[in-house]
């Protein structure tokens, strides 16, 4: 079966996915008039309606908070980056085709299936790849800070049992769980030349700064290749670039068979199969300044060491949160190095401390405050879930 045999008849189908008391009559028949065009090969009108569609929703999506968006714009959105990167492939410019079909992962969702993930799969096999291994000769690796007056060493457990897991997250105390994350297939696969390899033409969001609570700070997208190239084999300590916190599994599901979700997790109200994951990947350096999530987090490190701080939920008041803004889940302390004199109630708190070696995890409970320092560059998976107990 031909390309087009495989691709071209979903799009008039997509249209059927977006929500219309949302998305509204209009805005589908235009879509479906941008998808017949693609059928029919008359690029020139199908680029002018991707182009008035994908500028109207782009705004949908970046208007207020992104976590409020509806999903239908999300949907719709993903469909008009097919329906575009369906077109540059049937014009051979199969770069432009691949960017296209990430920033509709990134910006919008999977649909149809695996309709998107599928397209950018097949796009970016037919593209070469690199062929040097990527060099981390200029990363300086980095030594854990000082142990603070009132630090606390961290519990570590060997591969605990599902009751003394049980009892752990109980307890809400972070612990350091050994013998899981070097059973991964991850553990043993995963480098920088190995994602170099499979993914380097893939765009994805960086954060460009010292941390996201800095006024320097900013995302950009870029192919993962030129992620490795200007950050991770070319340290820049001033501006240090962070692929973090993005759901690359969403984006690249075959990466999810280099991993095996951790039985822990069954713990939680939805199930093993709704684990909310995330990929971390950044030179040494980055920082994930002091603050807390809404849900227990199995922290796993694959490649590098991470230094982690951490204060309880209940110690809220010594850790002196931001005040107002989308970061009042954030803390105004400077973990590394804690000015006692401008914050003196932190004295107070009990201050739990570990470094995270690669094939270790970390169990941090919903509400903990934690600051993350990546002392090696470094290849992190979170896995949050929510607990029944």
């Amino acid at each position: 079966m031909s390309f087009k045999e495989q691709n071209i008849p979903r799009l008039m189908h997509l249209q059927h996915l977006s929500d219309e008391h949302v998305v509204g009559y209009s805005l589908l028949r235009t879509y479906r008039e941008c998808a017949r065009a693609t059928l029919t090969q008359d690029f020139t009108r199908s680029k002018e309606l991707e182009n008035f569609l994908a500028s109207l929703v782009w705004e949908k999506l970046n208007t207020g908070h992104y976590g409020e968006v509806d999903e239908a714009w999300r949907v719709f959105y993903a469909s008009i980056m097919l329906c575009k990167a369906v077109r540059l492939k049937f014009e051979d410019q199969v770069q432009e085709a691949l960017h296209a079909c990430d920033i509709g992962l990134i910006m919008g969702r999977d649909i149809d299936g695996f309709a998107l993930s599928a397209l950018a799969h097949h796009l970016h096999s037919s593209l070469s790849k690199p062929s040097n291994p990527v060099s981390l000769k200029t990363q300086k690796l980095l030594q854990p800070p000082s142990p603070l007056l009132n630090s606390i060493d961290v519990n570590v457990y060997e591969l605990p049992s599902f009751e003394e897991m049980l009892k752990i997250i109980e307890n809400q105390k972070p612990v350091v769980i050994r013998g899981l994350v070097n059973q991964w297939p991850a553990f043993a696969k995963w480098n920088f030349s190995y994602f170099n390899e499979s993914i380097g033409h893939r765009t994805v969001p960086i954060e460009i700064g010292s941390n996201y609570a800095d006024s320097d700070w900013k995302q950009t997208l870029m192919t993962f290749h030129d992620f490795i190239e200007k950050f991770i084999e070319c340290e820049d300590s001033d501006n240090p670039g962070y692929l973090a916190q993005h759901r690359l599994f969403d984006q690249i599901p075959e990466l999810l068979d280099d991993i095996i979700i951790p039985d822990y997790c069954a713990f939680g109200e939805e199930g093993i199969d709704n684990v909310d994951m995330n990929v971390w990947i950044g030179p040494a350096g980055t920082v994930s300044p002091l603050h807390f999530d809404p849900k227990n987090n199995i922290f796993c490190q694959v490649v590098g060491r991470k230094f982690l701080r951490l204060v309880s939920a209940a110690e809220t008041e010594a850790v002196y949160p931001r005040k107002d803004g989308f970061l009042t889940n954030t803390s105004q302390l400077d973990m590394r190095y804690p000015d006692i004199t401008k914050f003196p109630r932190f004295r107070e708190a009990h201050v739990f401390e570990c470094v995270l070696y690669a094939g270790e995890c970390l169990f941090i409970p919903a509400g903990f405050w934690h600051y993350v320092l990546a002392l090696d560059p470094s290849i992190s998976v979170s896995c949050w879930f929510s607990t029944k107990v």
